[in-house]
């Protein structure tokens, strides 16, 4: 029989297995994903939270950009985006690295840029962000973005990609699955028009939020 000081440990590690699984799939026994409270309100607003990006902004005008505000205006059609809120098109971006908020980190001024990207697929992480995964149009871009220096790169980052919403709210396996199920509809439409993303040079910029960017001066 355990001891009264086992059964507490016990129960204490069963509880802390199940948050961590619920963690993983973006849920928290609030109902809501680690996001809010963290980056966002519970309303979806942004809340404050500052840092400093290195990364490439999509290109204004762009056909680039409208397809990623077209692929926007399909999830939030859909069902569940509700539980969601989407960036503007002005805070749409391919992250390369992100930095703290205390000092100006040095970026070399001959840096690669102008990239050419495609869809890869989409990812809802377990932090919940929905993410559009993105890889080099050719082995000429590939080669470009071998030309940033690793100290630039995020280590923890293994794919390139651009968020094109945050979830907030938390869903039941059921209604992820149907989420994700249908982001793959919209991703199989999409790979069939053969459409690159036309990305600018890396540059930092800074943030208090994760819906507003300006360049760090």
């Amino acid at each position: 029989m355990l001891s009264p000081k086992e059964c507490n440990r016990s129960t204490r590690e069963l509880a802390q297995k199940q948050m961590a699984e619920k963690v993983s799939h973006g849920e928290t026994d609030s109902g809501y994903t680690p996001l809010a409270g963290s980056c966002f309100h519970r309303d979806g607003s942004p809340r404050r939270f500052p840092g400093i990006r290195l990364m490439c902004r999509t290109v204004p005008g762009s056909p680039s950009l409208k397809m990623l505000l077209d692929l926007q205006t399909k999830l939030r059609s859909s069902a569940h985006s509700q539980n969601f809120t989407f960036p503007p098109s002005s805070s749409l971006h391919m992250l390369l690295r992100k930095f703290d908020d205390t000092i100006k980190p040095f970026i070399p001024g001959d840096l690669p840029g102008n990239f050419l990207m495609v869809p890869w697929k989409t990812e809802l992480r377990a932090d919940g962000e929905f993410v559009l995964l993105l890889r080099p149009a050719d082995r000429k871009e590939e080669l470009k973005l071998t030309g940033i220096p690793d100290f630039l790169k995020d280590p923890s980052q293994q794919a390139y990609g651009i968020t094109l919403a945050y979830q907030i709210v938390s869903m039941t396996p059921g209604a992820r699955a149907e989420w994700v199920e249908k982001a793959g509809e919209i991703m199989e439409s999409l790979s069939a028009c053969n459409i690159s993303l036309e990305l600018g040079k890396p540059e930092l910029y800074r943030h208090n939020n994760l819906l507003s960017f300006y360049p760090f001066k």
